[in-house]
């Protein structure tokens, strides 16, 4: 990360620092989803040899959850520790138990449906300020890198910065900030109040529909 954000200091229209900036962020994306793979395989491994979901407190507690969900129209998700919170719905696979029907989340709880879960923060009290992948998520808002208290964490007037994660995840990097809302149907965004992304010109720009 630290030569990709040399070469994004350096003049925009450069062909040569263009071809290297390229290959840069597919070594990058490449190391992601190599991670997300290896997460996923430990999951798996240890599912297998575990098997929490078939034990008689889990498989009680998903029954109570079922009739919960029957009684109520809509899900809200909420936010808090996004491993602990991404981890229990995994658990209780309250998703399936769900379907088709209204979903409200913020925070975390956004995190946790998009396809990967980014943890981020630009002035962090300690460790690194480069944005990492933590794991798959549940994939219900493709396309989407949901970043909440965006205000908080990151140095949105730094054009270097805001270009590192719109280039290093193409789609929607969505600053969820208080207010914000998107609304996902159909297959496409529709912004209801004020909302932004990040752009690749290292801008923060309106999501439009």
């Amino acid at each position: 990360m630290a030569p990709v954000r040399e070469l994004l200091q350096k003049p925009e229209h450069d062909d040569l620092v263009a071809a290297e900036e390229h290959d840069a962020w597919v070594l990058v994306r490449g190391l992601d989803e190599q991670h997300i793979a290896r997460v996923a395989e430990i999951h798996h491994e240890f599912h297998e040899r575990v098997r929490p979901a078939e034990r008689d407190v889990v498989q009680r507690q998903r029954r109570e959850l079922a009739e919960q969900l029957e009684r109520v129209s809509c899900l809200l998700v909420a936010g808090g520790h996004i491993g602990v919170l991404l981890h229990r719905l995994q658990l209780f696979d309250l998703f399936r138990l769900w379907g088709d029907r209204p979903l409200v989340a913020w925070s975390a709880g956004a995190m946790a449906l998009t396809e990967r879960v980014v943890l981020f923060h630009d002035t962090p009290p300690q460790g690194s300020s480069f944005a990492e992948v933590m794991e798959a998520g549940f994939a219900l808002l493709p396309g989407m890198v949901a970043l909440p208290h965006s205000r908080h964490r990151l140095q949105l007037d730094d054009a270097v910065r805001v270009k590192m994660l719109a280039r290093r995840f193409p789609g929607l990097c969505a600053l969820l900030d208080y207010g914000v809302r998107l609304d996902y149907r159909d297959g496409r965004w529709q912004p209801v109040s004020s909302a932004r992304r990040l752009s690749e010109d290292g801008t923060v720009a309106e999501v439009s529909r």
